[in-house]
């Protein structure tokens, strides 16, 4: 059992440098969580929560949505398992999808920027 919603815990989404920042957003943690029940397997977070400093050695984009907790990325590592997760994330409401080579990036955004999107890395 998780501390945060049943299947996650909130050291999983723990910002990397060790600052202590691991508070996502409530709705992205809600529809994690969702997609976990969907899934009905594990999922592996590979970056949650970001302060700046570690945004920045990650080359991550100036106005992050992992600096405010409404991002996440899941590993992702082969091409079945990264079809399946994309259809279990949109089923469970995730509208801004990012693919990479090894990740998928979920996110909540609302304010500037396209409410709807998938993007490649």
């Amino acid at each position: 059992m998780g501390d945060l919603t049943p299947h996650f815990d909130r050291s999983e989404f723990a910002c990397k440098c060790g600052c202590g920042f691991n508070q996502p957003h409530p709705e992205l943690a809600a529809r994690l969580e969702g997609a976990r029940i969907l899934l009905g397997v594990d999922l592996h977070v590979t970056s949650g929560c970001r302060c700046l400093l570690q945004n920045n050695q990650v080359n991550g984009s100036r106005n992050s949505l992992h600096l405010l907790g409404k991002a996440v990325d899941l590993s992702c590592n082969t091409p079945p398992f990264r079809h399946t997760l994309l259809t279990v994330a949109l089923q469970a409401g995730f509208t801004r999808i990012g693919i990479g080579p090894t990740f998928l990036h979920l996110d909540i955004g609302t304010e500037g920027v396209s409410p709807k999107a998938i993007w490649t890395y």
